[in-house]
């Protein structure tokens, strides 16, 4: 029925195997509901009050729509680690900085209103953005722009520093990092150029400038599994599914979503959890600890040397951006919401279909004896009545 929203997807071996994927799931799913709300149906059939129909009824939607929401999420955690499993090469290129900004703490200390320590308040001194260029496979045409923002006790200017921000706030696993300064004068210049694009703090303006650009080469794994756990992916895909659900039947009303596979593993993958500051520690210009400000943790952050602070917000689209680089699925769309659509939106259909006409039976009793009798017989079979009711008084209609 929305033909144009096919028009750029590229047909080959991958895509078909997304759209069959989700397909076979959701056969898979159908089958099991409709088995349930059959359950459900007969249940409500058998029992000798409104009331009690009312809550079969009721129970068969809330646990259509919460086995849904469970079962959904972890499918699409699968089809994202079909994805993001196999780690793959990506550079982070990070320059040196000119200075941070001085702040007045008396002036911003409203943003840390939610910690009532002097002591870690009054030590900060500067803020500003940490900006980077994370590149897939050596090539710098596809080099995406990465920027945090920070409040810290230090003025973060070196390389080292800032790139170590980047690693440090990312919830991706990277291994097997290699950091080197950039000395090749071609290559030097290549990155100069973006870097100028992208980040009016570096200054390259001039040829002598004698700031720094390190390169970090790191394999980036994308895996949803985390430390060994599925916890943290699992929670933000439920958080996504559950939106889903809370849209209907909104999004039933409108074109099926086809988001794109790249937003998929972003929003499955790449979420922040929480949106507290993430506080990093830093012992002589080298990270050491990682943790979330609150008031258990400040006395640690009190006794390190320097930290430097950022809001999970803003870095949201590191860990997003981390998790899709160099992956080669753009331009590829997943159905999200096919199996939201045919699962319960049938269930909710059996049940507006059975409601429509025991009003309508009980209507007909009124007029007509006898109609007590085949109750159970309409009930029974609710698309068909229905659908003949419906078309029946909608031809009448028509035609007068």
């Amino acid at each position: 029925m929305f033909p144009e929203l096919f028009a750029n997807i590229p047909f080959d071996g991958l895509q078909v195997a997304l759209f069959s994927a989700f397909i076979g799931f959701n056969v898979c799913f159908d089958y099991l509901t409709i088995i349930q709300t059959k359950i459900f149906i007969e249940t409500s059939l058998s029992a000798r009050s409104i009331f009690r129909s009312l809550v079969f009824i009721g129970a068969d939607l809330i646990v259509t729509m919460n086995t849904f929401i469970i079962c959904y999420a972890f499918f699409v955690l699968v089809v994202v680690q079909w994805f993001v499993w196999t780690p793959v090469q990506a550079s982070l290129v990070v320059p040196d900085a000119r200075p941070g900004m001085e702040i007045n703490i008396e002036e911003d200390r409203h943003r840390f209103d939610e910690l009532r320590d002097e002591e870690f308040v009054g030590r900060i001194k500067y803020w500003g953005p940490i900006t980077g260029a994370l590149i897939e496979k050596g090539a710098p045409e596809t080099a995406e722009k990465l920027v945090v923002y920070y409040y810290s006790t230090f003025d973060p200017r070196d390389a080292l520093v800032r790139a170590a921000v980047f690693t440090g706030i990312s919830s991706q696993n990277l291994t097997n990092l290699e950091a080197s300064f950039v000395s090749q004068p071609e290559e030097l210049r290549v990155y100069k150029e973006l870097i100028n694009k992208m980040d009016s703090f570096a200054d390259f303006g001039s040829e002598d400038s004698e700031h720094k650009i390190l390169k970090l080469n790191a394999e980036v794994d994308g895996s949803v599994f985390r430390g060994g756990t599925l916890t943290d992916a699992y929670t933000s895909a439920f958080f996504m599914t559950d939106m889903l659900e809370d849209a209907f039947p909104a999004s039933v009303l409108g074109p099926t979503d086809l988001q794109s596979l790249s937003m998929l593993i972003k929003s499955a993958v790449g979420s922040e959890l929480s949106q507290d500051r993430i506080a990093l520690c830093f012992d002589d210009g080298a990270l050491t600890k990682r943790l979330r400000i609150n008031s258990s943790t400040v006395e640690i952050l009190n006794s390190c040397e320097q930290f430097l602070t950022v809001t999970s917000f803003w870095a949201t689209g590191v860990n997003s951006d981390l998790a899709v680089v160099g992956r080669d699925i753009e331009g590829y769309r997943a159905p999200f919401n096919t199996l939201f659509i045919t699962s319960i939106l049938p269930t909710t259909f059996f049940y507006f279909a059975i409601i429509l006409l025991a009003i309508s039976s009980l209507c007909i009793s009124k007029i007509f004896s006898g109609t007590n009798r085949i109750k159970k017989f309409f009930l029974r079979a609710p698309l068909a009545i229905s659908g003949l009711v419906l078309g029946a008084t909608l031809s009448i209609t028509g035609l007068v």
